[in-house]
């Protein structure tokens, strides 16, 4: 054993122990709690505001709503009443039965005195009466007629059925349903965070990194004593400075005169005043960093974006439910952030359930501020609720990391509840920019075409909430990236880069694995790019068994990750050996027999396997529902699927004029701007113009031609995951496909589609400038029209 293998094994025993060091305290000090909870797992009083509806109960009636499961067992119901409409002398009898028996489990006699302030009034469950039941309804029935039980017009507990007298109704009764479980995953969160401590200690002092962070600092601090590089620091800061007091200055001019369309005279906007400052910063950077835009466009696009970011962070309410699935995104980054815990304050357990549906804009700062002040006394109380630890099971978790990070610092700070939740956000943003940043740095030739996708108004709006997009597409633009550099650079491929775009796939892939087929465009790295054959090996057996274990875990659990692909790498490796050593003649055959096998074995799969291990679906995508039998639908009409499949994507999904545009120019639930054409425009011709001598790689045209099926393949697998999960059996068209799910496809797509025979023959200085500055002022318009001009 070699010096350097010592070294390795004994920074790991070393990692080993400052981790179980770490967790016993952590165990040992009462920190990780872990145990029985009784957890909120529905809540649907929202519905109570936006879709209310009046339903009265006579004499003789019977209401029965059937009851939704969590994964643990149920503890309680409770239901929101009118109490100014609960008339003295009224009886509700409501009765808890067994869904499969019909058998009465518990009664109750509602008389209107224990609702509580918000309404709500609880019923406990006796363990005993349930302990064989395992779905659940309630009936009510009252002694006279009442208009005092909250309902919804919409469906607000997805799978359940609310009837009157046996005849099914729309919409619900406005429920809570709470449950009790078993926590442990706080166990695990303790252990992650010590090997992430203890490793990253260690890993601090192998390679170097505190020495060379230490050496960066004093190497900034010896530049201030250069008098020349210290005029240049005090210039920019003085003018940054400057440009804030402008900008604060023109809002106070603006607020004054009653000038614009939506404005409140007098008062000051301070979302307006951070959009004036943004642009006269974008318009600072754009003029001084003009003579560097050639050898520095990276920089000085971190920067426009930097600062664009850092606004669309702020201007967008501290609300969850301003984009696709936010408040979910926000519940899962809550719970990363109370990784030991487990427990989450009650104001960010009523963000999930009930934030951002009742503010839209336009509307004014005073209504917001209501609703936040409102938010914020419930943070100053420090209730604790029993908070999210099921994300805790999931492998994607590691994608909320940067929010919750953000999360627990506004926490320790004691900010506001406000600066807290907007802190989340922007560590989404910062991780965003600094993985477009880096890989704008591998790249020779594209680099305005990754500016120009990653500056799309909606991947920056999806980059400034919680959301896991940005996550997405930033690792899978750095993998491309140093693919890109790879086939651009004559030189070897190095174990780093190798290991940065499998790791940038890997991590970029893990909250959604639709998009694992890019991994095979990794086999069109040729071999003289490789150090040695053996190195080639590796690479190529990894990348196929990285492959096919995300492409298993569409439909198997992710706890098997680790086993499935070990197997799958031995698998492939000796697959692969005993391949490199057939004659030509053997291979084809071996080669058909095992495409034949293929396909029988997937066909039966298909067939009889995968109904089976699919689930019911995502109800919310309507009644009717059916995972299994949406598939069963598929493959005994695989021509009329094929028709419904083609007709969505090209009058629809790939449709300008249809959902494409979205991608464009839309701030989720906020609404949509006027420049999307303009803003795709720009991405074709920025796509056709960039290119220059870099680009004239051996490859280049079949790696196109493999990028374009490769993308075509996965539009298909993500529109038929959806037909499948998310639609109603037989339907016509595709549910819940959204466009932001070809965001991380884009960059790819668009820098192979323009033609490597042309050259840029413009100067650097003007065409990146040009194509920057056109990036940040679609960007600044659109948050004007869509978001900042409408607060008032």
């Amino acid at each position: 054993m070699n010096q350097k293998n010592r070294k390795i094994i004994l920074y790991i025993f070393i990692g080993i122990v400052i981790s179980m060091t770490l967790f016993l305290t952590f165990l040992k000090s009462g920190r990780i709690h872990y145990g029985n909870v009784i957890q909120k797992y529905k809540d649907t009083e929202v519905y109570g505001s936006f879709s209310n509806r009046e339903v009265t109960i006579e004499k003789g009636d019977v209401f029965k709503q059937e009851l939704t499961n969590g994964n643990g067992t149920i503890y309680s119901f409770s239901i929101k009443y009118h109490t100014e409409l609960f008339e003295k002398g009224t009886e509700l009898n409501i009765k808890l039965y067994d869904q499969q028996t019909d058998k009465e489990l518990q009664h109750w006699v509602e008389k209107g005195t224990n609702i509580e302030d918000d309404g709500f009034s609880e019923y406990r469950i006796d363990k005993r009466a349930i302990k064989n039941a395992q779905k659940y309804y309630i009936t009510i029935e009252s002694n006279k007629k009442c208009g005092a039980i909250y309902c919804s017009q919409a469906d607000s507990l997805n799978g359940a059925v609310f009837s009157i007298n046996g005849e099914e109704q729309s919409g619900d009764i406005i429920l809570r349903l709470s449950q009790t479980k078993y926590v442990a995953n706080t166990q695990f969160a303790g252990i992650c965070l010590s090997l992430v401590i203890g490793f990253g200690i260690v890993a601090g002092f192998y390679f170097d990194i505190f020495r060379k962070a230490l050496k960066k600092i004093k190497q900034f601090v010896m530049s201030l004593t250069n008098e020349k590089q210290l005029i240049i620091y005090l210039k920019n800061i003085l003018m940054i400075l400057l440009l804030l007091l402008f900008g604060i200055v023109l809002e106070k001019m603006l607020a004054h005169f009653d000038v614009l369309e939506y404005n409140t005279v007098g008062a000051f906007n301070e979302y307006r005043c951070v959009f004036i400052i943004a642009c006269l910063m974008c318009i600072y950077i754009t003029i001084i960093g003009a003579k560097k835009a050639d050898k520095k466009s990276e920089l000085i696009a971190l920067l426009l974006l930097g600062v664009i970011g850092i606004m669309y962070v702020m201007i967008i309410p501290a609300e969850s439910e301003m984009s696709w699935d936010e408040s979910i995104h926000y519940w899962n980054a809550v719970g990363v952030s109370h990784p030991l815990s487990g427990y989450a304050n009650k104001a960010e357990e009523w963000l999930y359930w009930h934030s951002g549906i009742g503010y839209g804009l336009p509307n004014s700062i005073d209504a917001l501020r209501i609703s936040q002040n409102s938010v914020q006394n419930l943070y100053n109380m420090g209730q604790i609720v029993a908070g999210n630890t099921d994300v805790w099971t999931k492998i994607s978790c590691i994608a909320y990391v940067p929010a919750a990070v953000g999360l627990a610092i506004g926490r320790g700070l004691h900010l506001p509840y406000v600066w807290t939740f907007h802190l989340g956000a922007a560590m989404n943003m910062v991780l965003y920019l600094i993985l477009a940043y880096f890989s704008m740095k591998k790249l020779k030739s594209g680099k305005m075409i990754l500016v120009t996708v990653t500056g799309l108004t909606t991947a920056m709006f999806l980059a400034g909430v919680y959301s896991l997009d940005s996550w997405i597409t930033g690792f899978t633009m750095l993998g491309l990236a140093t693919f890109f550099e790879t086939m651009q650079k004559p030189k070897l491929l190095s174990i780093k880069n190798m290991v940065i775009m499998l790791g940038s796939f890997s991590l970029g892939f893990l909250p959604k694995t639709i998009y694992c087929p890019l991994f095979l465009l990794f086999l069109m790295i040729p071999e003289n790019r490789f150090i040695n054959h053996k190195i080639m090996r590796k690479f190529r057996v990894t990348t196929l068994a990285l492959f096919v274990t995300f492409l298993l875990e569409m439909v198997l659990s992710f706890k098997l990750f680790l086993v499935i692909l070990a197997a799958s790498w031995l698998l492939i490796d000796v697959c692969y050996l005993v391949w490199g050593r057939m004659t030509r003649k053997q291979k084809i055959i071996v080669g058909i027999s095992l495409g034949l096998l293929v396909v029988f074995v997937g066909i039966f799969a298909i067939y009889y396997i995968l109904p089976n291990l699919l689930e019911i679906g995502d109800l919310r995508g309507g009644k009717g529902v059916n995972s299994a039998e949406q598939v069963k639908f598929i493959l005994s009409n695989p021509w009329k699927y094929t028709k419904i499949l083609m007709k969505y994507l090209f009058t629809n999904y790939l449709y300008f004029g249809g959902a494409f545009k979205v991608i464009f120019g839309t701030f989720g639930y906020i609404g949509e701007s006027s420049f999307q054409l303009i803003s795709f425009g720009l991405l074709l011709i920025v796509a056709f113009t960039d290119k220059n001598a870099e680009d004239s790689w051996k490859e280049y045209n079949k790696v196109k031609i493999a990028m374009i099926v490769l993308v075509i393949i996965i539009i298909i697998l993500i529109a038929t995951a959806l037909y499948i999960s998310f639609t109603p059996v037989a339907l016509e068209t595709i549910n819940g496909c959204q466009p932001r799910y070809l965001i991380p496809l884009m960059f790819g797509f668009f820098a192979l589609i323009g033609s490597n025979k042309w050259k840029n023959k413009l100067s650097l200085k003007i065409y990146n400038s040009a194509v920057m500055a056109m990036v940040a002022a679609l960007l600044l318009a659109n948050a004007w029209q869509v978001v900042v001009r409408l607060y008032y």
